[in-house]
């Protein structure tokens, strides 16, 4: 099996996420996945580590939560529908 690596100097940007349900959320990447919360305001809320920005939360009201019927095109998607 080959290795790949990524080089050292190849940096990521913060993950911008819409959600339905601010505070939650916020409650979420901070206490079960550890995250600090960097800023929030306007409706927006920056969560990291060492005051850098990993996941950027953006409050959406307006989304609903889709069903497994949802997925977009799952013959070419097949990894964002779970096996039945």
């Amino acid at each position: 099996m080959t290795e790949t690596k990524l080089a050292n100097t190849l940096k990521m940007g913060a993950v911008s996420l819409w959600v339905n349900d601010l505070d939650l959320m916020i409650k979420f990447y901070r206490d079960a996945v550890g995250l600090d919360l960097i800023s929030e305001q306007n409706g927006t809320a920056i969560l990291g580590y060492q005051n850098n920005p990993i996941v950027v939360l953006e409050h959406k009201p307006a989304m609903k939560h889709g069903s497994d019927t949802n997925a977009p095109n799952t013959k070419r998607n097949r990894s964002l529908v779970r096996p039945k």
